[in-house]
C-alpha cells in the first residue's frame, strides 16, 4: 500500500532494528500523561540500532517533548555500555557518565527509573516531494527491564500489529493529511511505551 501510494514513496534507508531503553518517574508520570492526552508531555529513553544484547556501540538519550500538537526531540550520544547484569545501573552510569549531555537534559534525566525495554524492525519511506516520511514498524517485542537479570531472557512479549507513522513538519500538515486519508486505516495515538506498561 506504502508502495503504490500517489505520494511516490521511496525507501531512502535500508530497514534496521530499533532498540529502547524507556525512562519514567517512580510513579509512572509520563505513561500516565500520554494516556489522559496531557498537552506537554515527555518521554525519555536510550535509543540504538542493531542487536539488543551485548555490546552496545552507539547508544543515545532521545527526550521527546510534545507540546499541544507539535513534538520534538532532543538526542544525545551516551558511551558504549553491556547490556548485561544490573541494566539499571548500568543504563543510569551511560547517560550520567555523558560529558557530552547538556545541563536541561541531565536535569530532565534526574530522577528517573528504568521501566521497560522494546525491539522492533523498522522500514523509512519519504515522499517524492520530501514533504512526508513515513515509517512502518513490526514484531515489536517488549522486555521486563525492572528486575536485575539479563534483559533479553525476559521477553514479556510479542506483538503482532504493524505501525504507520507520518512524520512532517507542521507546514506540511495538509500534505500529511492528504496522504493519511488515501489509505484505509483510522488515524490513531500510538506509543510502544504505553503499549508495553
Amino acid at each position: 500500500m506504502v508502495r503504490s501510494h500517489p505520494a511516490l514513496f521511496d525507501e531512502p534507508y535500508p530497514e534496521r532494528t530499533v532498540n529502547n531503553l524507556y525512562f519514567d518517574t517512580v510513579d509512572l508520570r509520563f505513561f500516565y500523561d500520554h494516556v489522559r492526552g496531557t498537552p506537554n508531555r515527555m518521554k525519555v529513553r536510550v535509543r540504538w540500532y542493531g542487536p539488543f544484547t551485548s555490546h552496545i556501540d552507539r547508544p543515545a538519550l532521545e527526550i521527546k517533548t510534545r507540546y499541544g500538537a507539535v513534538g520534538g526531540k532532543e538526542t544525545h550520544p551516551l558511551p558504549p555500555f553491556e547490556l548485561d547484569g544490573d541494566i539499571r545501573r548500568k543504563a543510569v552510569m551511560a547517560v550520567n557518565g555523558s560529558g557530552q549531555l547538556p545541563g536541561a537534559a541531565k536535569t530532565r534525566f534526574e530522577g528517573l527509573q528504568l521501566a521497560l525495554g522494546n525491539r522492533y524492525r523498522r522500514r523509512y519511506f519519504a515522499s517524492a516531494d520530501g514533504r512526508v516520511r513515513l515509517t512502518v514498524d513490526s514484531d515489536l517485542e517488549l522486555f521486563e527491564c525492572r528486575g536485575q537479570g539479563d534483559v533479553a531472557r525476559t521477553l514479556l512479549r510479542r506483538e503482532s500489529q504493524v505501525i504507520i507513522e507520518l512524520k512532517f513538519d507542521p507546514a506540511y500538515a495538509e500534505d500529511a493529511a492528504r496522504v493519511a486519508n488515501y489509505f484505509p486505516f483510522r488515524a490513531t495515538r500510538c506509543s510502544k511505551y504505553v503499549i508495553g506498561i
